[in-house]
């Protein structure tokens, strides 16, 4: 019975499009921190196209999604940013922090 079938995932977007999108959000967290409404509103695209790109940049360990405690807001920012530059030490995390023997 056909009704019995669950009905199948929409395609995921390309990997091709997929690398784009996170070079063109990358480029954008380059400047700081940024709220998913406040992406949505410099990228111009739509809510799906933006929430499947950062999942897929958070899930492999490009951006950061951290609450705002200012604001109640969450930020997304770029987990690669800054990295060797002076005065980045604050942007890690605990663990990665004692990975680098500064704890």
């Amino acid at each position: 019975d056909r009704a019995a079938q669950p009905k199948a995932l929409p395609p995921a977007s390309s990997t091709t499009v997929l690398a784009e999108r996170a070079r063109r959000i990358q480029s954008v967290l380059d400047a700081g921190d940024h709220t998913f409404e406040q992406l949505l509103g410099k990228l111009r695209w739509t809510e799906s196209a933006l929430l499947e790109a950062l999942v897929v940049m958070k899930d492999s360990g490009q951006v950061v999604e951290d609450l705002d405690l200012d604001s109640g807001e969450w930020v997304y920012r770029s987990a690669v940013a800054g990295y060797g530059s002076v005065g980045t030490p604050g942007a890690l995390s605990l663990a990665e922090r004692q990975a680098r023997g500064l704890l």
